[in-house]
């Protein structure tokens, strides 16, 4: 049987490291996310704000996630705000 492309991205470092900055993103803003979103190198979480992952990653080494969560605050009022508007 012949493996096709993903069968040899598993347990690769990128996906290593996609999984631990998700989780991380996912811990720190209290949303589930994905990956890739809109078929580009970036998180989206549930309320629809994305996340590029090399941002994400960077808090993660650098342990500040003030900019990410600030980012997610930010976007959560954009879309009440909007919600808001349309009622």
């Amino acid at each position: 049987m012949k493996a096709d492309w993903s069968y040899n991205l598993q347990g690769s470092e990128h996906e290593r490291r996609v999984m631990t900055a998700g989780s991380e993103l996912s811990k720190y803003i209290g949303c589930g996310v994905h990956y890739p979103a809109f078929d580009k190198n970036v998180f989206e979480c549930e309320c629809g704000i994305t996340f590029m992952f090399a941002a994400v990653e960077g808090a993660l080494l650098t342990g500040n996630w003030n900019s990410i969560i600030k980012r997610h605050t930010e976007g959560l009022i954009a879309i009440q705000q909007k919600r808001f508007r349309r009622s």
